[in-house]
């Protein structure tokens, strides 16, 4: 329930309710009734999800999110172009002050290499090293990836090109 932009009836909630609701334990399923009209039921989720019954609950989930996202960053680039490459440099600069930060680099360039190889589960953040204007397509097919499937709804993913 922490984008709530992306959860029409989460976000129709939080515009109705009030902070009473929020901030005396309110569960969210009561919320969903009262305010969305809509029939809801507790259902099972992965380790990974929320159940909101305090405001404060939408801090700490907030801060788990960020943090999460901000532990990965997959630089996508011609692996194989030399060292002195701005992407290779952009990687070496990243991993030397965000030492707390994973950096990874991925090709999309290689014969027979596809962009779908990029493992999404683990990266939320993608910086696309465009140097000849043809790879900007590449940024593109990234795009189009992260669309269909459908981490965003999830996950704020962060892409740089």
């Amino acid at each position: 329930l922490v984008n709530f932009e992306f959860f029409s009836p989460s976000h129709s909630i939080t515009h109705q309710c009030s902070d009473y609701d929020l901030e005396f334990g309110t569960e969210c399923l009561q919320l969903a009734l009262k305010y969305c009209h809509i029939k809801a039921k507790l259902v099972e989720g992965s380790p990974d999800l929320w159940k909101v019954t305090y405001k404060r609950d939408l801090y700490a989930a907030e801060s788990i999110i960020k943090e999460r996202l901000s532990q990965e960053i997959c630089i996508v680039m011609d692996t194989k172009e030399n060292k002195e490459h701005i992407g290779h440099l952009l990687e070496e600069v990243l991993k030397t002050e965000l030492n707390h930060i994973h950096v990874r680099s991925q090709s999309l360039y290689n014969a027979g290499s596809d962009i779908q190889h990029i493992n999404l589960e683990q990266c939320y953040n993608f910086i696309c090293v465009n140097v000849k204007e043809p790879d900007f397509q590449e940024t593109q097919k990234l795009m189009s990836m992260l669309e269909e499937s459908n981490f965003s709804i999830l996950y704020s993913i962060v892409v740089v090109s």
